[in-house]
């Protein structure tokens, strides 16, 4: 793409340099003070914070948000009343209906609260992957040890639930459409996490709980003070299972008691693999996302 060699004032950027480096000279542009103060009035308290947070470069990976009326590179997300008309469109109404309620119908509120909880899921989300990956990767190490490495193809194994064969079925499908060749690691990869919850359902205690199952928990009373039973492990994985799903389907969880899912969550973890829980808590923006719930009501 060639360049006016006249438009130095306000270059035009090519849409792959508008993503990545910034040029000096549009970096150093900001918007004038009043405009500031305008943008302040209008935008969600949680936005006008990260765009001034970015504007500045105070974002770590993010680069300066630099903004001049005019230019290519906008301030983020403006609550006018046709903006907010045109978001409850695209959201449906429905879905912003209980934010609203929430905020008793203080509409940039509503918007914050969603910004917020759109975030503190996609934290979550990251903790639930590890819940996941821990699980299975547990279950399957004891699988083996009870019916060999290829205990999903034992006649043993699929008899005794009749979800078994159409789960595994169902993930071989999936790997073959992919391309690639159906393997251990990649059919353990591709079961989903209800696969791996219902291997704790009450049906299965005496066939696979007692004689390996168990097993995956070997922290869990260090842990958690008291001696393991099947009832309680089921019960909080289907709880994370549900959790999860909430969080998949894009559904509110700022009504929850976060701070105990957040504990629930790496406590499960644990019950596995210690380290691997404070690995997770270490890195995790849960706790941080907690504690910056937008205000609800003024």
């Amino acid at each position: 793409m060639e360049r006016s060699a006249t438009s130095t004032a306000n270059p035009v950027l090519p849409i792959g340099e508008v993503a990545g480096t910034v040029p000096a000279a549009l970096t150093a542009l900001v918007l004038p003070a009043t405009t500031q103060a305008d943008l302040g009035k209008k935008l969600t308290p949680g936005a006008y914070r990260s765009w001034q947070a970015r504007r500045k470069g105070r974002v770590r990976g993010v680069p300066p948000h630099p903004t001049k009326e005019g230019s290519l590179l906008q301030p983020p997300f403006v609550s006018t009343p046709e903006a907010l008309a045109e978001l409850e469109e695209a959201l449906s109404c429905d879905r912003l209906s209980p934010y609203l309620i929430a905020c008793t119908d203080d509409r940039r509120r509503a918007i914050d609260l969603y910004e917020w909880n759109s975030k503190v899921s996609a934290a979550f989300y990251i903790l639930l992957q590890t819940v996941e990956v821990t699980l299975r990767n547990a279950c399957h190490r004891e699988l083996t040890s009870l019916f060999g490495p290829t205990w999903y193809d034992e006649r043993a194994f699929l008899r005794l639930d009749a979800n078994f064969p159409k789960a595994l079925d169902e993930a071989n499908v999936h790997i073959q459409q992919s391309g690639a060749t159906v393997d251990t690691p990649r059919l353990v990869a591709e079961l989903h996490f209800g696969f791996w919850t219902r291997l704790l359902s009450p049906h299965l205690e005496t066939t696979l709980w007692v004689p390996a199952l168990w097993k995956a928990f070997p922290r869990f009373r260090q842990v958690s003070g008291t001696k393991i039973s099947r009832h309680p492990v089921s019960k909080r994985f289907t709880y994370l299972r549900r959790f999860r799903n909430r969080i998949a389907h894009h559904e509110p969880i700022f009504d929850r008691v976060l701070v105990a899912d957040n504990a629930s969550l790496l406590e499960a973890i644990a019950w596995s693999y210690p380290s691997i829980a404070e690995w997770t808590d270490g890195f995790s923006q849960c706790a941080d996302l907690i504690a910056a719930k937008p205000q609800i009501t003024p």
